[in-house]
């Protein structure tokens, strides 16, 4: 076994996708705090299969020890694939699950980033520079059957849509605002929140009072694929620095204009100029999404993918020769 790239609690798409990509076995283990049966199970696992090299979905701090005191014995290579959660934090739990492990990644092969902010805050932390590569997120492959979800209401190039996870970090209560400052669905605009909103119902209930809202819950891929496809605009939105959200490269994918939160780290992504980058205030944000239906702002939102497409394109293969490089010499 050359690879494996491991994964406890929850599976992220960009873990699925760089798996693939980088031809590593994805290892999996659905199992949460305090981990215990994670951990086991993990050494079960790489001492049968005695991989060369072993990159790890982070947070979770104790993968991260987990693999380091594996590595003693086994003797592979380590990757740490480091999501801002192991960085920065949004409770004390998160704090404690994370912090007391952050040291280990000076003794990791490579440190793997998802954007240029969090890398200077790596640097910062003190991970060596020759160690740490942004990575970011592979454009995802258009679907190839996409099919119309049964919401009569919706139509298309009519709705602006949120792929939402229904997150803290979504201002869905600023979004419920805005909504309703930019009096969009009294010219036949709908705006389609997608995902399980039974994780903020109170946000929900909020959005669900309003005209010209629809919630459709989770939807399968193939009717999501057509909502992406079909939409006037997609919305990127997070209050949390150093992230940068996947409905920005489903955009990129389908080339429908994305309207993204103005944090320093999406800023920083699409460029000053971007069209389409929203304050987040209400105010500013009802303007954004009336600015960005305009042709000409969508238009341009559009041309400047070409350049979030060649840094997509050009990190990855720069990860696929250091990762080359890491195997040949474990």
């Amino acid at each position: 076994m050359d690879a494996v790239f491991v994964a406890w609690s929850r599976l992220s798409r960009r873990t699925r996708e760089l798996a693939e990509l980088l031809g590593m076995e994805l290892v999996f283990i659905p199992r949460g705090p305090p981990y215990v049966g994670a951990w086991l199970e993990t050494g079960r696992l790489l001492a049968r299969l005695r991989p060369r090299l072993v990159a790890a979905q982070l947070p979770q701090g104790p993968l991260l020890l987990r693999l380091h005191l594996l590595r003693r014995r086994l003797g592979f290579r380590l990757v740490a694939d480091v999501h801002s959660g192991f960085m920065v934090y949004k409770s004390l739990g998160e704090r404690l699950l994370n912090q007391p492990f952050r040291r280990l990644l000076r003794g990791c092969d490579l440190v793997v980033s998802h954007n240029e902010p969090f890398t200077r805050l790596l640097l910062d932390y003190g991970v060596p520079g020759e160690r740490v590569v942004t990575v970011y997120d592979p454009i995802p492959p258009r679907h190839p059957s996409p099919r119309r979800p049964r919401l009569p209401e919706v139509e298309p190039r009519r709705y602006i849509l949120m792929p939402a996870a229904w997150a803290p970090d979504e201002p869905m209560e600023m979004l419920a605002e805005a909504w309703r400052l930019s009096r969009l669905a009294g010219e036949g605009y709908r705006l389609v929140v997608t995902g399980d909103w039974r994780r903020r119902p109170r946000s929900a209930d909020r959005l669900r009072r309003l005209e010209g809202v629809v919630l459709t819950g989770f939807l399968p891929a193939e009717e999501y694929a057509w909502l992406l496809d079909n939409a006037a605009a997609v919305l990127a939105l997070t209050t949390k620095e150093y992230t940068v959200l996947s409905a920005l490269w489903e955009a990129v994918a389908y080339r429908r204009p994305a309207l993204v939160s103005a944090t320093r780290t999406l800023e920083s992504l699409v460029g000053v100029g971007y069209p389409c980058l929203a304050p987040m205030e209400p105010h500013g944000l009802a303007e954004t999404m009336r600015g960005c239906l305009d042709p000409a702002a969508a238009e341009a939102a559009v041309e400047a993918y070409a350049r979030l497409e060649r840094l997509s394109r050009e990190s990855l293969e720069k990860l696929k020769r250091i990762v080359g490089v890491l195997l040949s010499q474990a």
